[in-house]
């Protein structure tokens, strides 16, 4: 685990990390006080191509955390969603991802659902020189 001190109270930072045997992390649980109030987060792979397919959060109140990921033929991220149910401070998200014929990011958007029902967009577009250095960024 890693700790360190504030004052003369020791934290814990992070209790455990778990790896599988190609060295991904599949489970990391972390420190945030009592165990009552542990937070812990789970990795998931695809069996077939050990791409990343899920990340779950959860703490003692249920969880804040539901990532999926789709990918292109190309191995490129296409597609993130996070299917956690609403609240305060989070909601459910997708947000997709396309490229150009040299594997750049060119665009993504995305969208969130506030807990009231409520959609917010939001978009992203690059440019790149022929180096393929960025030129343009709009949010």
């Amino acid at each position: 685990g890693v700790s360190g001190h504030r004052g003369t109270t020791e934290r814990s930072y992070l209790d455990n990390v778990t790896y599988d045997r190609f060295g991904r992390r599949r489970r990391v649980t972390f420190g945030n006080g009592p165990l009552s109030s542990r937070v812990e987060t789970v990795y998931q792979y695809d069996d077939v191509e050990q791409r990343l397919t899920g990340i779950d959060t959860h703490t003692p109140f249920g969880q804040i955390q539901k990532l999926r990921y789709g990918y292109t033929a190309h191995g490129l991220v296409a597609h993130i969603t996070n299917d956690v149910g609403t609240g305060a401070t989070q909601g459910p998200t997708s947000v997709t991802f396309e490229y150009d014929q040299l594997e750049q990011l060119v665009q993504s958007n995305g969208l969130f659902t506030h807990d009231d029902g409520s959609q917010r967009r939001f978009s992203l577009e690059m440019r790149y020189d022929i180096s393929g250095r960025t030129q343009q960024m709009n949010q």
